[in-house]
C-alpha cells in the first residue's frame, strides 16, 4: 500500500471470479447480520 500504488502481481481470471463471488457472499452475510435476510451467503 502506498501512494501512488503499484502493481505487485497480476490476478488471473479465476482469481478475479473468486474475489467477486466472495464479495457477494460477504454482502449476503452483512444483510443477514442486519436482519434484512436469512441467507448468510456462505454454506
Amino acid at each position: 500500500m502506498g501512494v501512488p500504488g503499484k502493481v505487485v502481481h497480476d490476478v488471473s481470471e479465476a482469481q478475479t471470479l473468486e474475489l467477486i463471488e466472495h464479495a457477494q457472499n460477504y454482502y449476503q452475510l452483512a444483510l443477514a447480520h442486519s436482519g434484512q435476510s436469512v441467507d448468510t451467503g456462505f454454506s
